[in-house]
């Protein structure tokens, strides 16, 4: 359906109120990821950087977490009984691995 992450990130803009929440430090990481977002998804891109890593769920509310790490979406979830989308870029995050899950051509989870 999206030939990439940019044409997610675009339909979700047209469709829905969407900001970036991505972890961030240091100044020279929100810089980068910053400059990173506005390359390759908008120069007016909304994102919005929160300090502690496994604290995320806590800063979204009432949204749909998209995230490629599954106790983050699972959190999300349980707290802000809100939905979730985990996903797995070509395959290389660890919770996909075949040993994890039984298929391994699965590529997005969506749990809700």
């Amino acid at each position: 359906m999206f030939p990439d992450a940019k044409g997610f990130y675009d339909y979700c803009v047209r469709n829905f109120d969407t900001e970036i929440l991505t972890h961030a430090s240091k100044e020279e990481t929100k810089i980068a990821k910053k400059m990173f977002a506005q390359k390759w998804l908008d120069k007016d891109v909304n994102i919005r950087f929160f300090k502690e890593l496994n604290d995320k769920y806590k800063y979204i509310g009432k949204a749909i977490l998209v995230d490629d790490y599954p106790l983050h979406v699972l959190n999300h979830i349980a707290t802000n009984k809100q939905p979730g989308i985990i996903f797995n870029y070509q395959g290389k995050n660890g919770w996909s691995n075949v040993s994890f899950k039984p298929d391994p051509y699965v590529s997005t989870l969506v749990i809700v």
